[in-house]
């Protein structure tokens, strides 16, 4: 009988409530996860820093010297990957310069790894250092390392790249795609389903009366609200391991939907859900 008196809109507004009680519990769990590292006197994780080697090139880039820098920015992740100090972060090219970008938990260390060789093996011409601690950490640094007279480059000694520190898990992966099929899925077909009521002419009351029809409700709007939320944890999963400043172009490709910063404040997170509970509920007129 409840099902029977149940519309689409009811549906949707449960699975709406159901979603903001899950973030509750997790802004929750969250809450209780720090004041037990605050017990026990564990320090926060460090935020990664960022390190971005600016390099010119007055002639420009042809495919012979675009392949040095390449090479030359592998050979620099080799060395910070050996001394086990952070990661490469891609690298681009500007019209006249081209940028290689890495990151770990202390900028400065990473730079005192390279610096001989980028002074030494570079290809081209290198004309500053620019790091990038975090709002936390001191903020952004700009060191000129530029050098009077003409540079004579030297060769490239052998090297090897390690395998890179696998930060996005399979699983993670599979979620992703999991999130994107349901919610497509589910918004289709409540889409198809509301074709074929309108069509058809049966009003939702009688939709929701029949067994079938109240099945095919709960179970795409399930889809489409489930979808959402999954794709919602997955882009906050993104953005956390990809937070650093700065980022170059493999953070950037890592973080996917750019979210507010507020979505990471659990209060807020608490304040909002309160507030959409208590605004569904006068709706209700409970």
């Amino acid at each position: 009988m409840i099902i029977a008196t149940t519309s689409i809109a009811d549906v949707i507004a449960i699975m709406v409530v159901a979603v903001t009680l899950f973030f509750i519990g997790v802004g929750v769990i969250a809450l209780f996860r720090f004041l037990l590292r605050l017990v026990r006197g564990k320090p926060a994780p460090a935020e990664p820093q960022s390190v971005c080697v600016y390099f010119g090139q007055a002639d420009g880039w042809n495919e012979e010297n675009a392949l040095e820098i390449q090479r030359f920015g592998a050979f620099l992740e080799s060395r910070i990957r050996s001394g086990q100090l952070g990661e490469f972060d891609g690298g681009e090219y500007e019209e006249n310069a081209a940028l290689l970008y890495f990151y770990g938990p202390d900028a400065e260390k990473i730079w005192e790894r390279i610096a001989e060789d980028v002074r030494a093996y570079a290809p081209a011409e290198p004309l500053e250092v620019r790091f990038d601690f975090g709002k936390k950490q001191g903020g952004e640094k700009v060191v000129s390392i530029a050098e009077d007279g003409p540079r004579q480059p030297q060769a490239l000694p052998e090297f090897e790249v390690g395998e890179p520190v696998v930060r996005i898990s399979p699983g993670w992966v599979r979620a992703w795609m999991a999130s994107n099929w349901l919610t497509w899925v589910g918004l289709a077909g409540l889409f198809l389903s509301w074709v074929g009521q309108w069509r058809s002419g049966v009003t939702e009351k009688e939709m929701m009366r029949s067994e079938f029809g109240s099945f095919v409700v709960f179970t795409l709007s399930g889809m489409f609200i489930g979808g959402m939320t999954l794709n919602l944890i997955c882009s906050s999963h993104l953005q956390r391991i990809a937070k650093r400043p700065s980022p170059g172009p493999v953070g950037r490709a890592m973080q996917g939907p750019v979210l507010p910063g507020w979505f990471f404040h659990k209060a807020v997170l608490a304040i909002v859900a309160a507030v959409i509970i208590a605004v569904l509920l006068i709706l209700r007129g409970v």
